[in-house]
């Protein structure tokens, strides 16, 4: 169903406050948004299917040892298939900040800040 003219305005401004109010929240989504990286799945899925035939290996020979590493592979391989990558747009956000005070300060420059 597409969204009514009134919609889209109102979805557009809400994108701008989003940027305007927290600009690492709105980088960290938008760079999240950008793709699959190829390359670090097909090396999970490789890795995984490796693991997988240790771990059928290891129960077929009834080597204990084998099945476990094969295991291990098999977990390490997806959770390094699944965990996103650092870019470059996160890593500059990080560095531009500046240190900004205590807690309560941060709190009421928020407080302040909110209506901007």
């Amino acid at each position: 169903m597409a969204l009514s003219e009134y919609e889209q305005r109102v979805l557009a401004e809400m994108e701008q406050h989003l940027r305007a109010d927290d600009p690492r929240l709105a980088s960290s989504m938008a760079s999240k948004s950008r793709g699959i990286d190829i390359r670090r799945l097909s090396l999970g899925i490789l890795g995984f299917i490796l693991g997988l035939i240790g771990l059928l290996a290891g129960v077929a020979t009834s080597q204990t040892w084998i099945g476990i590493i094969g295991f291990i592979v098999m977990l390490a391989s997806a959770v390094w298939a699944m965990s996103a990558k650092t870019t470059p747009a996160a890593t500059r956000v990080k560095r531009q900040q500046k240190p900004r005070g205590t807690f309560m300060q941060r709190q009421e420059d928020r407080w302040n800040n909110r209506r901007r």
